[in-house]
């Protein structure tokens, strides 16, 4: 089920409209907000924008296009060799369920017994191929995809993770994982 003008993201309802403009509140009053197709744990949105005073939640709003031409040129020269030293492209997960699955073991072997959470593989599986109906965009910024291995249960597994750039120190700089 499609709820009109909310979206499903990391198991919870977000609104597709801006956080200055107030979301149609219609699925949440009727509950139709809890029938999506996923398993929404809770519903999130902003309300009192521009409230005239300092709260505790705040935003970091970029109102301007990345122009690569505006960095100076050694700013350039890093970003324009990051990207050539990482393969930029889009991923499905479900090209990756099983690895998938052996990562999320093998992050939960690390909690201790009583906290540690049993994984039903048909189920997790089953999950990764609900998330081909959610389509992502993507930022303008470069981004990056890299192949990282690593020893999982004796044998090796390989997998691809996105490494956006992020800011530091007033400049744009590649993060390699």
């Amino acid at each position: 089920m499609q709820v009109e003008g909310w979206e499903y993201y990391n198991h919870a309802m977000v609104p597709k409209v801006p956080p200055h403009q107030i979301p149609d509140m219609r699925p949440i009053e009727n509950g139709d907000i809890w029938k999506f197709g996923g398993e929404p744990l809770f519903a999130r949105w902003t309300t009192n924008w521009d409230c005239g005073f300092e709260t505790n939640w705040w935003y970091v709003i970029k109102d301007t296009p990345f122009d690569i031409a505006a960095l100076k040129s050694k700013r350039r020269y890093e970003v324009n060799k990051g990207t050539k030293n990482f393969v930029i492209r889009v991923i499905t997960p479900c090209e990756y369920k099983e690895q998938l699955y052996c990562i999320q073991i093998a992050a939960f072997s690390a909690y201790p017994k009583k906290y540690r959470p049993l994984v039903d593989k048909d189920k997790f599986l089953n999950g990764i191929d609900a998330w081909e109906k959610y389509t992502v965009s993507l930022p303008k910024l470069p981004s990056s995809i890299c192949t990282r291995t690593t020893e999982v249960g004796g044998g090796k597994l390989s997998a691809e993770t996105s490494a956006l750039p992020r800011v530091r120190k007033g400049f744009l700089s590649t993060s390699r994982l």
